[in-house]
């Protein structure tokens, strides 16, 4: 059997193919790396287990590499706009082992396209969301211990550069929303300690029931995949 040479770069997250600057993000294929190794160092390491992979020409950080499966982020300096400042762009990805250019593709890439981590990691289904005052896990409380509606912390990527890795609170041009409503939102940006990782802190509204709800985010009107939240 030949190996294919070409691949596809796709969100850690939401599994699309189209991504931003500073994305966490995936490759999936058969012996892109000889061996298996995971980056545990700050700032990310751009080699692991003598794997590199580059998006027009930068090497990108690293979160792990096997020979099945790579996580990378996007690096944060990729330009994600053409020289007519239309906000999409191509890309070029290349995947090099111990010095030798072994994969390379191609791949969307734009300013912003939010995705949402997900419990069961398949970019559908239950949130990955923490209570935002006492960090447990959902189903969660629709009220906090004062009466006043609770508030959760929503975990994706794809936010955007200036806003990943970087200070700052995007919440002005994000939008969320539970079964179609909107809903506050009064943090959109890094999720401090991780890197390539965002934070959206939701308030819940006043009138939320038990039960699954379906949670929406979208920046700049570009929409993440819908995912689910389950309240008590």
């Amino acid at each position: 059997l030949v190996t294919p040479r070409v691949i596809a770069a796709a969100s850690a997250a939401s599994f699309k193919s189209t991504l931003a600057a500073a994305e966490i993000s995936a490759l999936f294929g058969a012996g892109m790396s000889t061996g298996t190794a995971i980056g545990s160092t700050q700032p990310l390491p751009t080699t692991l287990a003598g794997t590199q992979v580059f998006i027009n020409g930068t090497a990108s950080p690293l979160f792990f590499v096997s020979p099945t499966q790579i996580n990378f982020q996007v690096p944060r300096t990729t330009a994600t706009t053409t020289g007519n400042a239309v906000a999409s762009s191509t890309a070029l990805i290349e995947v090099v082992s111990n010095g030798q250019l072994i994969r390379a593709g191609a791949f969307q890439i734009a300013p912003v396209v939010p995705a949402i981590f997900t419990t069961n990691q398949s970019g559908t289904g239950a949130a990955a969301a923490i209570d935002a005052f006492t960090f447990a896990p959902g189903p969660f409380n629709a009220k906090q211990s004062n009466g006043q509606p609770n508030i959760i912390a929503v975990f994706g990527t794809g936010l955007g550069s200036d806003v990943t890795d970087a200070d700052g609170n995007a919440a002005a041009s994000t939008v969320a929303t539970i079964d179609g409503a909107s809903v506050a939102v009064s943090y959109a940006g890094r999720a401090p300690g991780f890197t390539g990782l965002n934070q959206f802190n939701i308030t819940f509204p006043a009138t939320i029931t038990a039960g699954n709800h379906t949670l929406v985010i979208s920046r700049n009107g570009i929409a993440a995949r819908e995912v689910t939240i389950a309240i008590r």
